[in-house]
């Protein structure tokens, strides 16, 4: 196949729309990371939902970022992810297992995936060969919810 790998990637993900840069497409994800910051929310609202399960192959989420407990609020919001995760079938990293980034590469990173999270960092497993992003909140339960992610394509 002729292209970037960015170009194969999202190819080979592709739902609609046209692989030119700048244009709008709609992808297949095949993981979501979650974070101890946004997870909270973006778990409460997939909550409301009804839905059985994520319907991503593959979803984590880790308590990384606020661990720092200066009251019952962090520790309430790792509880609540604890268990959403076991109820809808998420991975859960418990604070103390290490950088999500980092973990999330080092047990689930594989080339010609295409990854989604709700923090800046996301972009990391561009080294591993996937396409991975950083989205707002409301993309990132968009994938969680359908299995997908409208985004705009890059300029490789």
């Amino acid at each position: 196949m002729k292209g970037t790998m960015t170009e194969q990637i999202l190819s080979a993900h592709l739902v609609d729309g046209d692989l030119q840069p700048g244009g709008q497409i709609l992808v297949r994800v095949d993981q979501v990371l979650l974070q101890d910051v946004f997870a909270p929310q973006i778990m409460a609202q997939f909550e409301s939902m009804g839905l059985a399960r994520v319907r991503v192959p593959l979803a984590a989420a880790y308590c990384d970022h606020e661990v720092y407990q200066f009251s019952h609020e962090n520790t309430d919001d790792h509880r609540y992810l604890r268990d959403v995760c076991r109820k809808y079938g998420l991975y859960w990293s418990a604070p103390g297992y290490g950088i999500c980034h980092q973990v999330h590469a080092e047990r689930f990173g594989a080339p010609g995936t295409l990854l989604v999270d709700s923090d800046s960092h996301t972009t990391q497993g561009g080294g591993l060969g996937a396409f991975a992003t950083g989205m707002g909140g409301q993309d990132v339960l968009q994938a969680l919810v359908s299995g997908g992610v409208r985004l705009r394509v890059p300029e490789v």
